[in-house]
């Protein structure tokens, strides 16, 4: 079903992340020389999923609540 499918692609996408997350880290602070722009990066990234999280779930409950 539907729970499947969304537990398949939060899989995939976690797995994405923690796959290449921490050579872009490497690179970031090898390519600035400072581990706080890589974590400012990091933190940057997180911020704006959370947003792009919050965003679609907006609209799937407004989606929803009009289907009603």
């Amino acid at each position: 079903g539907m729970t499947g499918a969304v537990v398949g692609y939060a899989s995939i996408i976690i797995r994405l992340g923690s796959f290449s997350i921490p050579p872009l880290f490497g690179l970031i602070v090898d390519r600035s020389g400072s581990y706080d722009i890589a974590w400012i990066a990091l933190a940057l990234f997180i911020l704006v999923g959370n947003i792009i999280f919050f965003i679609s779930q907006a609209l799937t409950n407004k989606h929803l609540s009009l289907n009603q």
